[in-house]
C-alpha cells in the first residue's frame, strides 16, 4: 500500500478526482431530470430547481450520515431522491438494455462521487476533534480550586467555646470561663445548663471552678 502522504501527485488526484466526478455526474444526471421534468409540464426556472432538488439531497443525506447525524427520515429522504433521480434519468433511456444503463449511470455516478468525497475519515475526525476539545477545556487535577478554608472564628468569652488544647491548659481556660459568667451575676445552674449546651465541659467542672460567695467578694 503506498501512503498518499508521500506522494503528494496521488493525494491531489484522491481529493481532486472525486469533485471532477461529482461535477460530471451531476451534470449528467442535472441534464436528464431537467429534461423529463420538462416533458411532463415543468418548464422555465421551475424545471432546473426541481432538477436540483434530489441532487441536493443526496448530497445532504449522504453527508448527514457520515458524520453520524442520521435518522431514519434521513434515511427515506435519501432513497426517495435517489428513486427520483434514477427513474428520471431512465425516462430518457431508450428502449434497450445498454439505453437503460447509458440513461441511469449519471445517477448511480453520481452517488458514488458523494461517498468518495465523504470518506470514511470523516466519521472519525468530527469525534476526535471533539474529544480534543473537551480535554483542552478540562482543567488538569492539579489546578482544580481547593476548597476554601472555615472561617476563624472571633475571639471571645460570651460566644466561643475554648479551644481544643492540653488537657491543663484547657482546664485553665474552662475556670477562667466560669469566673467570667460567676462575674456576669450568672447562677451557677444558668452556667451549667449554658455549659452543656455549648458543649463546653461538664456540670462537675463547672461546680469544681466555681467560687464560694466569700470568696468572690474578697477578690
Amino acid at each position: 500500500m503506498i501512503p498518499a502522504k508521500e506522494h503528494p501527485a496521488l493525494l491531489k488526484v484522491m481529493i481532486f478526482g472525486p469533485v471532477v466526478l461529482a461535477a460530471v455526474a451531476f451534470a449528467g444526471s442535472f441534464t436528464h431530470v431537467e429534461a423529463t421534468v420538462a416533458q411532463h409540464g415543468q418548464t422555465g426556472w421551475i424545471a432546473w430547481a426541481i432538477a436540483a432538488m434530489p441532487e441536493l439531497m443526496v448530497l445532504l443525506c449522504v453527508a448527514s450520515v457520515r458524520v453520524g447525524r442520521a435518522s431514519p427520515w434521513t434515511w427515506v429522504m435519501g432513497a426517495s431522491a435517489v428513486a427520483f433521480t434514477l427513474g428520471a434519468n431512465l425516462a430518457q433511456a431508450q428502449a434497450s438494455p445498454w439505453g437503460l444503463i447509458n440513461a441511469g449511470f449519471p445517477a448511480w455516478a453520481a452517488l458514488c462521487s458523494v461517498t468518495l468525497l465523504h470518506g470514511p475519515g470523516a466519521t472519525r475526525k468530527p469525534e476526535a476533534s471533539r474529544r480534543q476539545v473537551k480535554a483542552q477545556a478540562s482543567p488538569p487535577p492539579a489546578a482544580q480550586e481547593a476548597p476554601a478554608a472555615a472561617p476563624e472564628a472571633s475571639p471571645g468569652l460570651h460566644s466561643v467555646a475554648p479551644p481544643v488544647t492540653p488537657s491543663g491548659a484547657k482546664d485553665s481556660v474552662i475556670g477562667v470561663w466560669v469566673s467570667a459568667r460567676q462575674a456576669e451575676g450568672l447562677e451557677q445552674h444558668e452556667v451549667i445548663r449554658r455549659a452543656e449546651q455549648e458543649g463546653i465541659c461538664s456540670r462537675r467542672t463547672v461546680q469544681r471552678h466555681w467560687a464560694p460567695e466569700e470568696k468572690k467578694a474578697a477578690s
